[in-house]
């Protein structure tokens, strides 16, 4: 009995060295790193053979990339879709397996023929459950490549983290997309040696109009595909302003230029959207970029934006779906977290301070809205304080609303204000009545 017990407390003298070097080998990643790498569940051996191919590496800089890629992974999706029967079979049909967009839509048409009533069903693949190592890898080593050879220089290793080696840009299907548009667009880096950025950009800005379409004029896509996948923007030449964004994007980062996406939300004097770009040059010297304006390189913005928000990869502190729950947020870009405010850097702005309404529900944020397409469109936060509330850098010569979500409906929170250019007008009615005559 001795000896069995003195055996048993042998054995776990033996193999607690090998225990501890599991565990040690389970908990070398950054915290935030094995926070997502828990949540991709079957997809966790892809990621962690990407940061093993990196740990591998002798420069030390590429596994803080692959770290920072799969730290913020979480956040990111495509929105896709796929075509179905009229029994919900699923079709095979990839656009990008013909030679051009043209070839593509006969095979498709033909599809049709042979099945009527196929219809798309939409799909979200988030990227923590479906990216391969194989891509990462790829993308990180081509992005490496682009930062090295680039024209643009004196780029920090932060910046070339945010706006060069992200493998996507917005919710697009995810494509295999660098040495194609390397290839594609590998003019752009030699002109900024001879002309410079800004000269270059203007001679980007022809090149594009002669051979992409913006359909903005035209109404939106049949299927629903938010975004082109980087390569359908090569094989379809045409969609509308965001994907026009998303275009110069790919283009910049995959000659290692930084380039970022910006999205006004909402007009606040007129209806719609609109995307944009900044290009940064040497040392990161912002450039504002929008090649459907009439002055594309550093033009003024023709109207006033509810906000300009320049999209990142990684998950920003100050956004409030970094502490406030989805569902008491509005369902648009607000349940975001990966945006940074850049709207004084277009137009001009000021704190708006308001007296609200009995908060009545206890709510803790409380929406400024913009009147867009006849309705009151939420573009901004404030924290409660009391009953009343303050928005940071709104544009000076809008309307705002000030409005509670709460149970999925916005209600009036307080008066309407106008912001003038030095002056804040509440649009209270007034209660007096007028002596009859």
């Amino acid at each position: 009995m001795k000896t069995k017990t003195t055996l048993k407390i042998l054995l776990l003298i033996l193999l607690l060295p090998l225990a501890n070097f599991a565990f040690a080998q389970q908990a070398t990643h950054p915290p935030a790193v094995e926070k997502v790498l828990k949540l991709a569940g079957n997809n966790r051996p892809e990621l962690e053979k990407a940061i093993s191919y990196c740990s591998k590496d002798p420069n030390a800089l590429k596994l803080k990339a692959m770290y920072f890629l799969i730290q913020n992974m979480d956040i990111h999706q495509s929105a896709d879709h796929y075509w179905i029967d009229k029994g919900g079979k699923k079709i095979s049909f990839n656009e990008l397996s013909y030679p051009n967009f043209e070839e593509a839509s006969k095979a498709f048409e033909a599809i049709r023929i042979k099945k009527p009533g196929i219809k798309p069903k939409s799909i979200v693949r988030k990227d923590i459950e479906n990216i391969s190592a194989a891509f990462l890898i790829n993308n990180l080593e081509n992005a490496f490549k682009a930062w090295k050879t680039s024209s643009v220089k004196n780029i920090a290793f932060a910046d070339f983290c945010e706006y060069v080696l992200p493998y996507r840009v917005s919710v697009e299907p995810l494509q295999d997309w660098r040495i194609a548009y390397k290839a594609k667009f590998d003019w752009i880096n030699k002109d900024i040696k001879q002309k410079g950025l800004p000269q270059t950009l203007q001679l980007v800005t022809v090149d594009f109009n002669t051979w992409f379409t913006n359909t903005w004029k035209f109404g939106g896509r049949k299927e629903p595909l938010p975004r082109l996948g980087a390569m359908q923007l090569l094989q379809r030449k045409a969609g509308p302003c965001e994907d026009i964004a998303d275009l110069q994007v790919f283009a910049m980062r995959s000659q290692g230029i930084p380039a970022s996406l910006n999205i006004i939300p909402y007009w606040a004097t007129s209806t719609g959207s609109h995307f944009i770009n900044t290009v940064f040059g040497d040392d990161m010297k912002p450039i504002k970029f929008d090649i459907a304006h009439t002055t594309p390189v550093n033009g003024q913005l023709a109207r006033e934006p509810s906000k300009v928000l320049r999209m990142t990869y990684a998950k920003q502190p100050n956004t409030l779906a970094s502490f406030e729950v989805k569902e008491n947020i509005p369902a648009n870009f607000l349940r975001l977290q990966n945006y940074i405010d850049i709207t004084p850097q277009y137009w001009a702005t000021t704190a708006v301070k308001c007296n609200l309404f009995n908060n009545n529900q206890n709510a803790k944020v409380v929406y400024a809205s913009v009147f867009n397409g006849l309705k009151w469109k939420p573009t901004w936060w404030g924290k409660i304080t009391g009953n009343t509330t303050a928005f940071t850098e709104m544009c000076k010569g809008i309307v705002l609303l000030p409005q509670y979500y709460q149970n999925g409906k916005l209600t009036p929170a307080g008066y309407p204000i106008a912001v003038g250019p030095n002056t804040q007008i509440v649009l209270a009615p007034k209660k007096q009545r007028t002596a009859l005559m």
